[in-house]
């Protein structure tokens, strides 16, 4: 046999291609049709996409040229099938249908008597037969070429089979339709041209590694590699095209490295495309990212750097370590660049600030947006309205905290009209209100009667049935999906008619907030809502919110507004992108990539990458670059002249330090430089925990010199440790610009080692925390058992002392719900739990009267520390007597004890009868309590000492015990502590004793540019401190600020920012020989830098031989 034959030649041509790593001609898909295909053979890693064939649903996918030279396998039921409507029935007649989908078949059959069977199908979609091609046709003897048909074509033969042409396109053709009418082929047909030739690729400093032969026909294959010492820049593999010509260009070996790649949220100063041993590439990131790794990579070994490419990491705020006390932080995950923590106060607290902070940047660091807030106390200010013919408990404040219970009691023979409890609440949740206006006590009428009330609204219901006499109470309810609008409950009052308040009404509730796609509504609605309540929409990372972001419950069950939608974020496609071209992501929406590169003679300036981000204003490209003539590129000598000047922007700039322009005439081209070569390095560095000199918003001159220290120590016993360089200055790198002269410091904590125990909360348990090991700073948070009440704060943190505070919690058992008792109420019943330490007072119904004790408190055995009292008819009275009488008459005990703040004297005994009894009689013994002092000497006060003071507004030598003091600062001071105290039966105070504070503003330590600033450091409250600038700086801000109340300057604090730079007398004396245009620009640098500091402006130019 021949080794020369076709045989031997097909298979050593798949040998070949196994070698090398190819697949060839994609699948034929019944359900999907090729998008588009220039060529037969594929690299490895090659992807293809396929689109479902009309009939199926709308879709995309790929397959991938896999490394056993195989494509990817596709599932069959990618292309889901179009689904047709359900046939009408027909009349007279029967149909049997095979299914809805695409391709299925309806078979009708008539009944007896009626014509048929028969069956439907869609008509055929019909292509025109196949267009004709020079020098080849297409393989068929059809007429008619209906969907789905596949046709192949072949170039001509000579007269012995021996090949003429190339085949070049799609060798086969199928027919489709895109609107499922009219058919038409799914690519242009292939052409047959002269047969391609390539000459042998040969490479410098290279070889072939496969593919020998001595001639190279269309498509075939070659790969290459460099000699030992050498690296390839290009495409190991390349392969004969139709122009005769191989694609890609073939590769380059040269001595050093390739390009290092660019990072994601970094840049670098890398402008070549290839670079010699010990050439260097640095990295910096985006402002909010920091640099994990090596900022400086050389090239040491052919391919090879010294470090791998670092990273850039998002920077994070750091959580909130001091939890927000009476209320909580709500963070859903990491707080890194864009996460947003909000802000909940606790019920009874109001929030007096942001209610949220995002984490943002700005000036090269991160930072939260807005400060902790602070959740105050809702206060009722005055106290609740009195009544007439009743009493409220005595009262020993103006002010009542959100929650206070107060009971309001008739007297004797009169009724009361209105709810017996009062309660402080809040209707905005800022100020406190209370909840229903006051009650009035009416006379008993015991001939009124009320009728029924007339239920208006069709919604309402009644919770009670008639008679209804002087007192009694009427409670209304709505039906579901209803809230009540009013007072649920009226009384039947004197004159027959019902009050004390208007008859409430039903309001329809509004169904459940829609769901919007790509969205959410974060107000817990998950059912209907009432009436005048809202939901605030927000959208997913990416999307956009279009409509109105929060809609209102109207009270006719409608929202006011349809909900908004969620709008894919999407980047406007770049335009035009001069002197270079962009390789242009799939899609636009955000986290999309554009790449950039420059045409011959042109390098880029600015990162190589733009990506989609989401910005307050919508979606937008982060960084463009641009590029720039590169006059490397001209490469003859100087001949005739060079002009080098020095000009100065008549605005100028901040970030402008020297502008060059140079204009170059050569023999052989003729190239206008315009050239920025202001030394300029990005903004110093900010550190954890520390501070530095210079500014964070703007890129920084050339020389300039940065001091970093660290904070104040944030407790006695911890302080942080400056690790690195303290000083850093602005130089310039090799290939000329700013860079730092070392890597910013870093200030690391000395309390590294300091660990506290594991804390134990017998009943309870941990809800939050890292766990063991716990190391300075780490915080706990607890919570209790079911049934067990936290006594303590419930969050902990690790001081430097290696011990807890403040002290670890315990859980200590709850009691019961206090006994409910006939004909009376306690003040605990809105309540459902109980902590030791907690009282409920009791009270009996108008007409009794309460027998026992009237407050009951739980101790921390979880058991309440006496019986309950029992409500007796009330006594009319006969007379009163000091001593039990001796004619053996019961004795009825009444407030055996005295209340808090006074002490038992004696008793009194009263005959009481009650008609109503059958004329029972009976002694009440009724305690004598009289107010008592107790004598406090003197109140604790805190030292006086040069930075405390202890300030009482009013003293008393005798305080009653549930007295007040309120304490407050003088000017210029601000109070630690409550300012609240009250005075126990033991003579003793509830609290510690609040301090003032001396109010201290404090100066920075360094001020750049400033004139004669005083080295006093701190000012007292009022204080003015006036900044002067020095020459050559222009103040920015008010020159003077004075010291506030919290501690900071108002206005803030001025500063001195160098103004426009002084023109000096122009250098003429001075000639620089400029052989290349490289060492123009360089020489010129030297000079600048022997020049007086600050701007130059040359008006003559400096004659260069």
């Amino acid at each position: 046999m021949k080794s020369g034959g076709p045989e031997f030649k097909s298979t050593l041509m798949y040998m070949l291609s196994w070698s090398l790593g190819q697949c060839h001609s994609p699948p034929w898909l019944n359900f999907a049709v090729l998008k588009s295909n220039s060529t037969s053979v594929f690299d490895i890693g090659y992807s293809l996409t396929y689109e479902c064939r009309p009939g199926y649903m709308t879709k995309k996918f790929n397959i991938i040229c896999l490394e056993n030279s195989k494509w990817s396998s596709v599932n069959d039921n990618i292309c889901k099938r179009r689904s047709c409507a359900t046939p009408a029935d027909l009349l007279n007649g029967q149909m049997k249908i095979t299914g809805l989908e695409f391709g299925s078949t309806i078979k009708y059959s008539c009944s007896e008597g009626y014509g048929g069977p028969f069956s439907i199908l869609s008509p055929a979609i019909r292509c025109e037969p196949p267009p004709t091609i020079s020098n080849g046709r297409y393989l068929s003897t059809k007429e008619y070429f209906h969907y789905g048909m596949v046709v192949s074509y072949e170039c001509n033969t000579g007269r012995r089979g021996e090949k003429l042409y190339d085949l070049v396109g799609n060798k086969t053709l199928h027919c489709t339709s895109k609107d499922n009418k009219t058919g038409i082929w799914n690519s242009p047909p292939p052409r047959c041209i002269t047969p391609a030739k390539c000459q042998t690729p040969v490479i410098a400093h290279g070889r072939r590694v496969s593919g020998f032969r001595r001639f190279y026909s269309l498509n075939d294959a070659v790969e290459l590699e460099c000699h030992f010492g050498f690296t390839m820049k290009g495409s190991k593999i390349v392969r004969c095209q139709s122009n005769s010509q191989w694609e890609p260009a073939l590769p380059v070996c040269f001595r050093g490295c390739l390009p290092p790649m660019e990072i994601p949220h970094g840049k670098s100063n890398r402008t070549k495309d290839q670079f010699s041993f010990g050439e260097a590439v640095s990295y910096v990131c985006e402002p909010g990212y920091f640099l994990i790794g090596t900022a400086s990579i050389e090239c040491i070994e052919p391919g090879k750097w010294n470090y791998e490419t670092p990273k850039c990491e998002v920077k994070s705020c750091g959580v909130f370590l001091d939890q927000l006390p009476n209320g909580r932080v709500v963070s859903p995950h990491r707080p890194q660049l864009g996460t947003k923590v909000f802000f909940v106060c606790d019920e009874g607290f109001w929030l007096n600030g942001s209610s949220s902070s995002t984490c943002v940047s700005g000036g090269g660091r991160v930072f939260w947006s807005d400060k902790m807030p602070i959740c105050k106390r809702i206060i009722c200010d005055s106290p609740p309205p009195p009544i007439i013919n009743g009493r409220l408990p005595f009262l020993s404040e103006n002010k009542f905290p959100y929650g206070t219970v107060l009971s309001y009691t008739c007297f004797k023979m009169f009724r009361m009209i209105g709810t017996k409890f009062i309660r402080c609440t809040s209707e905005n949740q800022v100020n406190g209100v209370w909840s229903v206006p006051a009650s009035r006590c009416e006379a008993y009428n015991r001939a009124a009667v009320c009728s029924e009330p007339k239920v208006l609204g069709r919604h309402l219901k009644l919770r009670s049935r008639p008679p209804y006499r002087h007192g009694d109470a009427l409670k209304f309810v709505c039906d579901t999906n209803f809230t009540i609008k009013g007072y649920d409950t009226l009384w039947c009052q004197a004159d027959n008619t019902w009050g004390p308040s208007p008859m409430p009404t039903c309001d329809s509730d509004c169904p459940s907030p829609p769901m919007i796609p790509n969205g959410q509504h974060r107000d817990g609605h998950s059912g209907p809502v009432a009436s005048g309540l809202s939901v605030t929409y927000s959208c997913e990372p990416g999307y956009l919110l279009i409509g109105e972001k929060t809609i209102h419950c109207l009270p006719s069950g409608v929202w006011n507004a349809t909900a908004p939608k969620c709008k894919e974020a999407l980047c406007d496609p770049l335009i035009k992108f001069p002197n270079g071209q962009v390789e242009e992501p799939s899609h636009l929406r955000i986290g999309a990539v554009m790449t950039f590169s420059c045409n011959k003679g042109y390098h880029l300036r600015g990162h190589a990458s733009s990506k989609c981000v989401l910005a307050p204003e919508g979606a937008v490209w982060t960084e463009i670059p641009i590029c720039i003539g590169d006059p490397r590129n001209c490469k003859s000598r100087l001949s005739s002249s060079f002009h080098l000047g020095f000009l100065l922007d008549p605005v100028f700039p901040a970030k402008t330090v020297l502008g060059l322009v140079c204009k170059i005439v050569t023999e052989s081209c003729s190239l206008h430089v315009s050239s920025s070569l202001a030394i300029l390095c990005p903004p110093p560095p900010v550190i954890e925990n520390g501070q530095h000199t210079g500014s964070s918003a703007d890129d920084v001159p050339y020389g300039t010199k940065v001091i970093y220290k660290c904070n104040a120590d944030p407790e006695r016993g911890v302080k942080f440790n400056l690790i690195g360089e303290s000083t850093i200055h602005c130089t310039s790198a090799r290939e000329g610009h700013g860079i730092w002269s070392a890597a910013a410091p870093r200030c690391e904590l000395s309390a590294s080692s300091v660990q506290c125990l594991q804390p134990r909360v017998p009943n309870g348990y941990e809800i939050s925390g890292q766990g063991p090991p716990y190391f300075y700073n780490a915080s706990v948070v607890f919570r209790c058992n079911t049934g067990f009440s936290l006594k303590g704060s419930r969050q902990i943190r690790c001081s430097a002392n290696g011990t807890w505070d403040p002290d670890v919690p315990i859980c200590e058992k709850e009691c019961p719900p206090p006994p409910q008792i006939p004909h009376g109420q306690h003040t605990g019943w809105e309540r459902s739990h109980f902590a030791p330490g907690m009282c409920v007072d009791y009270t009996c119904d108008p007409g009794y009267l309460l027998l026992g004790n009237k407050s009951i408190c739980c101790t921390p055995s979880g058991a309440w520390s006496l019986s309950a009292p029992q409500c007796e008819a009330s006594c009319e009275s006969i007379e009163e007597k000091l001593q039990l009488p001796s004619d053996g008459s019961p004795v009825v005990p009444v407030n055996s004890s005295c209340q808090e703040g006074y002490q038992l004297t004696g008793h009194v005994y009263k005959l009481c009868w009650n008609p109503e009894a059958g004329n029972r009689f009976w002694f009440q013994k009724i305690a004598l309590c009289k107010a008592f002092h107790v004598v406090v000497n003197s109140l604790p006060f805190f030292f006086w000492g040069p930075a405390f003071q202890c300030l009482l507004s009013f003293f008393m030598t005798q305080n009653y015990p549930g007295m007040s003091v309120f304490y407050k600062c003088d000017l210029s001071y601000f109070l630690l502590g409550e300012s609240f105290i009250s005075c126990t039966n033991e003579g003793s105070w509830n609290k510690f004793v609040p301090c003032c504070k001396e109010v201290n503003c404090s100066l920075p330590e360094f001020i750049i540019g400033a004139q004669n600033v005083s080295t006093k450091k701190i000012y007292n409250f009022g204080a003015i401190f006036t900044l002067k600038c020095d020459e050559g700086y222009m103040l920015e801000g008010s020159p003077q600020s004075q010291c506030q109340e919290d501690q900071r300057w108002d206005p803030p604090l001025a500063v001195c920012k160098s103004r426009k730079y002084d023109i000096i007398t122009p250098v003429t004396s001075d000639y620089i020989f400029c052989p290349l245009v490289l060492d123009c620009i360089r020489d010129a640098l030297s000079f600048a830098e022997r020049l007086t500091e600050g701007a130059v402006q040359f008006n003559e130019y400096m004659k260069v031989r």
